[in-house]
């Protein structure tokens, strides 16, 4: 049955009109064969490179978005402590007012007005919080260039020095004295006013109070120098995921031209090559005719 087959494919293929129909039709195959595999080898070369720009542009979009986080996050803190600064200036000023005189000197102490503010710093999470922490700051000290670094550090240290202050006082005792005082402890903040006196400037209270302020203080610092650098960051970011996009675009415009030009390049050669194999094929019909 095979031998069958095939020589009624050599009886076919001894006819030239069917000849000439075989290798056109071989030679299109060929020509379709040769461009799909041309075009698979553009395609693949194209889109491992588009592959690893996509990647590279998640990771600076990812970025993008935690900067951006964290900058609204500080923002928003600074805001709230620019409110509270703001609010503690005038409290201050009507409570030093008001204990010039002889029934607020009795009624108000030192406690009254220093325990709140030490005791809200534990309370706000910004002591616990990893954006404040030193391998956080050691990680952007670490990843800024040396221009940075002059600007940040000395900054970055002495919010660092500073946190290490706060972090030694004692708030459990400062919070017994605020929320769980006795009557025994009252009657004598009344009676001793010089000792529970707001202007008492030896005190421990006092100078824990004033290593908060010093802490508050840094902080705002620190807190300003992140923003520019969060702004420069995002700014960077931005601009390379453009960059990114671009070239993903270009290359997908170059497999595109690549592709076509391979086609009509091809295309050519398949023209010339049928254009020769026909003409051979004429050529050797007019012998047989002969």
């Amino acid at each position: 049955m095979r031998l069958l087959r095939l020589s009624l494919l050599i009886n076919y293929l001894s006819l030239v009109k069917n000849k000439k129909k075989a290798l056109t039709t071989i030679n299109i195959g060929i020509f379709l064969s040769l461009f799909a595999l041309s075009s698979a080898i553009i395609s693949f070369q194209i889109e491992r490179k588009i592959n690893k720009l996509e990647i590279s542009l998640i990771e600076y979009q990812d970025l993008t978005n935690l900067l951006s986080k964290n900058l609204v996050k500080i923002e928003t803190s600074s805001a709230l402590f620019d409110i509270n600064k703001i609010n503690e200036e005038r409290n201050w000023q009507d409570i030093k007012l008001l204990h010039s005189t002889d029934l607020g000197s009795k009624i108000l102490s030192k406690n009254d007005f220093y325990l709140p503010s030490i005791i809200s710093l534990t309370k706000s999470g910004i002591l616990q919080d990893d954006l404040y922490g030193e391998k956080f700051i050691d990680h952007m000290l670490y990843i800024a260039d040396d221009k940075l670094n002059l600007i940040m550090k000395p900054v970055f240290n002495s919010f660092l020095q500073s946190k290490n202050e706060v972090l030694e006082i004692d708030y459990k005792k400062y919070e017994k004295k605020l929320f769980q005082v006795s009557k025994k402890e009252l009657l004598k903040e009344i009676t001793n006013n010089k000792e529970y006196s707001i202007t008492d400037y030896d005190s421990e209270i006092y100078k824990d109070y004033r290593k908060v302020n010093s802490f508050l203080y840094n902080l705002r610092e620190y807190r300003y120098q992140l923003k520019d650098y969060f702004r420069g960051a995002i700014q960077l970011s931005t601009d390379s995921s453009k960059k990114e996009k671009n070239k993903i675009i270009e290359l997908s415009r170059k497999e595109k031209k690549l592709i076509l030009t391979t086609f009509f390049f091809q295309f050519i050669i398949f023209i010339i090559i049928q254009f020769f194999e026909l003409s051979s094929i004429q050529e050797t019909r007019k012998r047989l005719t002969k």
